[in-house]
């Protein structure tokens, strides 16, 4: 996105603390003070999930009127975003752990390595983060990615955003209900219930609610009907409240939670976009969102590392070790590799659309 903004940034910066937090938490099995929000920490990649579909929404509206093939060119984009950190993350990790386990999952098969890198990985229960930590998010995202140019054409204001929101939520619920109902138990015989469960919850039609929200703030911001209101202090303010008082019901529920945070970050978003609150929009946060990919990638390897090779095991001190490595590393990795293949996608769309005649895209 050529025109960036800076609150989008800094709600990937604290998508990618909350997810690094936990699982720093997770990997020496932290039970201290903290541990209620180490817990839910990993509910940044449900914001990362908003975020991604506003940001893809406002790409493909951008697009509109400006270029010929409007959705191959999206692919272009996409694929020039995600595939080249992903697939060295494919060829660090296996360098360092082979086929051993990665930490708390049971480590990769070598059938496994086709599926994390045709970000497939998500369809499979023993396959999601076998390869790459993490990995089922990005392949959430790219599934994502297949299905929104469709969204877009389908979703075209405020009130449809709206409908859909309530209408992914609901078919995500009922997604979660019947397969726990009738296919947990047969599937947790042969994978384990953990992996069982995972498999369901990170599946895209249970996470499509939380991209909802992304959806419906992209268009509640273009609308503009609501610009005045959104930029007094005052509702900010109230906006901010009512998304930490949502956030803080998450504890309280066992089943959907995560619309619950998506719903929260929703609100936290609106409270940001045009009241500056410098709490949560500052210029450290703002960097590590831009940095954010790179450091998801990265931070598992990090953890690691410290843990095994130096023996940070209290919380605290192996929490700051992993920023102060995490951000130089992942800053290096968006500089010359995020960057780089940016701009080759960018020059490659280019030259198809000066040496192509215009189709329907």
């Amino acid at each position: 996105m050529k025109n960036r903004f800076d609150y989008i940034d800094a709600l990937r910066g604290w998508a990618i603390i909350g997810v690094i937090v936990t699982h720093v938490s997770s990997i020496i099995s932290y039970k201290g003070l903290l541990s209620p929000l180490t817990s839910i920490g990993g509910l940044g990649v449900q914001l990362f999930f908003l975020v991604s579909a506003f940001t893809i929404f406002y790409t493909l509206g951008r697009s509109q009127g400006k270029e010929k093939f409007v959705i191959r060119n999206f692919f272009i984009k996409r694929l020039m975003r995600i595939a080249p950190i992903y697939w060295l993350g494919i060829v660090v990790y296996t360098l360092v752990f082979g086929l051993e386990s990665r930490g708390w999952l049971p480590g990769p098969e070598v059938w496994h390595y086709p599926l994390h890198f045709s970000f497939t990985n998500l369809l499979h229960p023993e396959t999601p983060s076998s390869v790459v930590p993490g990995g089922w998010s990005i392949s959430c995202e790219v599934i994502f990615y297949l299905i929104c140019p469709l969204l877009f054409l389908l979703v075209k204001n405020q009130k449809q955003a709206f409908i859909f929101v309530l209408l992914s939520i609901l078919s995500g619920i009922l997604f979660l209900y019947l397969t726990s109902t009738y296919f947990l138990d047969s599937l947790s015989t042969e994978f384990g219930q953990k992996l069982s469960q995972q498999f369901f919850y990170r599946n895209i039609v249970s996470q499509l609610g939380c991209f909802s929200f992304g959806i419906l703030l992209y268009y509640t911001l273009i609308d503009g009907k609501y610009d005045s209101l959104l930029s007094k202090k005052r509702y900010s303010l109230v906006l901010l409240l009512l998304g930490v008082i949502c956030f803080g019901l998450i504890k309280f529920v066992s089943f959907g939670y995560h619309y619950i945070a998506a719903l929260s970050f929703f609100l936290m978003a609106l409270s940001i976009c045009k009241v500056r609150n410098p709490i949560i929009v500052n210029g450290p946060v703002i960097f590590l969102g831009k940095i954010s990919y790179s450091a998801y990638i990265s931070h598992f390897l990090v953890i690691y590392g410290l843990k095994s090779i130096f023996g940070f095991e209290e919380f605290y001190t192996l929490t700051i070790f992993t920023f102060i490595l995490v951000i130089p590393v992942s800053y290096l990795s968006h500089i010359i590799i995020e960057k780089n293949f940016t701009k080759l996608g960018r020059a490659i769309i280019e030259n198809r659309e000066k040496s192509t005649a215009p189709v329907i895209a």
